[in-house]
């Protein structure tokens, strides 16, 4: 029964198609050749006396066979023996007017001569007696010059019908075997780890489905490959980032507690306004770590900004201020000049521009000469906030120490729509920050 859910495929399709296309132009051309090949025989020239000659020959042979085998005419295996070895003949036998043997008869080949007979009506071959052991007989001899160049070229025909429609079907059967080659080439590129590659075949069928899903399977992979590669170099930015700048307050840490532990006598407001400090710096050590807590919690997401709006004014004399004291008690001297008499907003996270001037003290404190002043002054230009520093190296920076915090200086300050520049003329070492403002705040 026809199952109403089958649905053939197209590859099945495909080849079945091919091969009843193959079939009927072989079958067409058998048939187109085998008449002319019949037109062509038909009309060759035969040598009259050759034929002659060839079938006296045949007829005291086959005498021959019958006096010396001592046959009777009822003996059609024995004749059908003898006949089998000529070549090019057709022979009759005919006794009391019935034909009692063919050679060209396919049931007179196939059951006992003497079963099978026919009338004699119009052979028009002239028979030739034949001394049996039971009685004379005739025989009629036709030489099959044509017949069997017919024969032979219609086998030869046939031959060459069945090679060009097989090897049509195999050329077809290489098509696809070579596609499935080039499919599992792919597969093997693939393997190796290139998952760029892509498979290509030019088909239509269930194999360019397969290709398809294997060419997406592995662009998924490549871009989730991509997005954990750079996932890892942003998680190493990150902790190399994070790393630095939480060495920054550790440092202020420890030079605050030997100032506490120094054997000279420390009044108790600078001991309160140290402890501050310790108590400032292991905050932002704590906000420090948290940040790197989430983010690898959260994988799959970043460390997220949290922005408010504050007052300019307070934050920029918080965070210069912070900076010079810090300096200061590290035996720098610090000059800040602020020209702004306007106020203004900024819309930041306070922790990450916090870490921003963590970064700058950290500079300072490792790179800054000591006998020349460190100069900060701030200005409000086009809409930003400009703040400049200008100071003296005593060496040239480490490389990789001081790109990290510079680094993380400008992501952070792109994160913001601002800027870091610096210049490094010889020993003298400037920098530039640059953040957006607005004078009033919109209550909606």
């Amino acid at each position: 029964m026809w199952n109403k859910g089958y649905r053939p495929s197209k590859l099945g399709l495909h080849f079945f198609l091919k091969a009843v296309a193959a079939a009927l132009l072989s079958i067409s051309l058998y048939v187109l050749m085998v008449e002319a090949a019949d037109y062509y025989v038909n009309r060759m020239d035969i040598d009259r006396e050759l034929y002659q000659s060839v079938i006296d020959e045949t007829t005291v042979d086959f005498q021959s066979y019958v006096t010396e085998h001592e046959l009777s005419s009822k003996d059609s295996d024995e004749i059908y023996e003898w006949d089998r070895r000529q070549k090019l003949v057709h022979i009759w036998l005919i006794k009391d007017n019935q034909i009692i043997y063919d050679s060209l008869s396919y049931l007179s080949q196939n059951i006992p001569k003497n079963l099978f007979t026919k009338s004699v009506s119009n052979i028009g071959y002239t028979p030739v007696t034949i001394r049996f052991t039971d009685g004379p007989a005739y025989l009629s001899v036709n030489i099959l010059y044509r017949k069997r160049i017919e024969d032979r070229l219609e086998f030869a025909i046939a031959v060459l019908c069945i090679l060009l429609f097989s090897s049509y079907i195999f050329r077809e059967f290489g098509k696809l075997v070579k596609a499935v080659l080039r499919i599992e080439k792919g597969i093997h590129i693939l393997e190796s780890g290139d998952l760029t590659y892509q498979i290509d075949i030019h088909r239509d069928d269930e194999l360019a489905d397969l290709v398809d899903s294997i060419n997406r399977m592995s662009q998924e992979l490549d871009s989730k490959r991509r997005s954990e590669e750079l996932m890892q170099q942003k998680n190493y930015r990150l902790v190399t980032s994070i790393s630095h700048d939480i060495r920054t307050p550790l440092t202020s840490i420890i030079s605050y507690v030997d100032l506490m532990l120094s054997p000279n006598p420390i009044p108790a407001e600078e001991q309160t306004r140290y402890l501050e400090k310790i108590r400032e710096k292991s905050s932002l050590i704590r906000d420090l770590t948290d940040n790197l807590f989430t983010h690898f919690v959260n994988k799959s997401t970043e460390y997220e900004l949290h922005y408010e709006w504050i007052t300019g004014n307070d934050f920029l004399l918080y965070l210069l201020n912070n900076l010079k004291e810090v300096l200061c008690d590290q035996g720098y001297e610090v000059d800040i000049h602020i020209d702004i008499q306007d106020e203004f907003f900024l819309k930041v996270d306070a922790v990450q521009m916090i870490r921003v001037f963590n970064n700058l003290e950290s500079n300072l404190l490792k790179y800054a000469d000591n006998t020349v002043p460190i100069r900060y002054q701030a200005c409000l230009c086009d809409m930003k906030l400009v703040i400049e520093g200008k100071n003296s190296v005593s060496q040239h920076p480490d490389p990789e120490s001081y790109g990290v915090g510079i680094r993380t200086c400008q992501e952070i300050l792109e994160l913001h729509h601002g800027s870091l520049n610096e210049h490094l003329d010889g020993n003298s070492y400037q920098i530039t920050l640059t953040l957006p403002i607005a004078f009033h705040l919109d209550p909606y």
